[in-house]
């Protein structure tokens, strides 16, 4: 398969650890950047738009090390920053628009999530929604934001410094 430059592949191989034989094998290619992939209890975990269909739509997908089995944690609109902790799945969307500025579109998808990764369940943390990057802790979600010197999308290469929100989560 030839992949284009927007396209992303991820590979996992499996291996026993006294024969060094290859168990299993699995591998999917995504339109998605966010963030690194994370390997959480027995899942392998990634947030992944599909290749044919070019929406804003992302479906946070789960693979089983134990069973090989794929499945779907998650679906969400607009995700812009992904964390793991746990078994938690904690991400920001945003829905914006880009005339001169980045501007900030209201939709119900926008904020910040948490989701279960065993239940599929989806909680709203936050209405708010404009963060660069977000680190899980076992007690606290950090939500980073940078401080431009102008609005968004202006000039990002100048700012003033960050913004952090710690929120409790455990």
């Amino acid at each position: 398969m030839l992949l284009q430059k927007n396209e992303y592949k991820y590979e996992i191989f499996q291996y026993d650890v006294d024969t060094y034989l290859q168990k299993s094998h699995f591998e999917h290619s995504t339109l998605s950047n966010l963030d690194e992939p994370a390997i959480i209890n027995d899942y392998f975990l990634y947030c992944c738009k599909d290749l044919i269909n070019t929406s804003e739509e992302c479906t946070f997908l789960k693979y089983n090390l134990k069973t090989g089995e794929i499945s779907r944690a998650a679906l969400h609109n607009y995700v812009q920053s992904v964390t793991y902790n746990n078994n938690k799945i904690y991400f920001s969307a945003e829905k914006s628009e880009w005339n001169i500025v980045r501007t900030t579109v209201e939709d119900e998808n926008n904020g910040l999530w948490e989701v279960d990764i065993e239940t599929g369940t989806k909680k709203k943390l936050s209405d708010e929604c404009v963060f660069d990057d977000l680190l899980a802790t076992e007690n606290y979600l950090y939500c980073y934001r940078i401080d431009y010197l102008l609005p968004r999308g202006m000039d990002n290469a100048r700012y003033k410094g960050y913004i952090l929100k710690q929120i409790p989560i455990n």
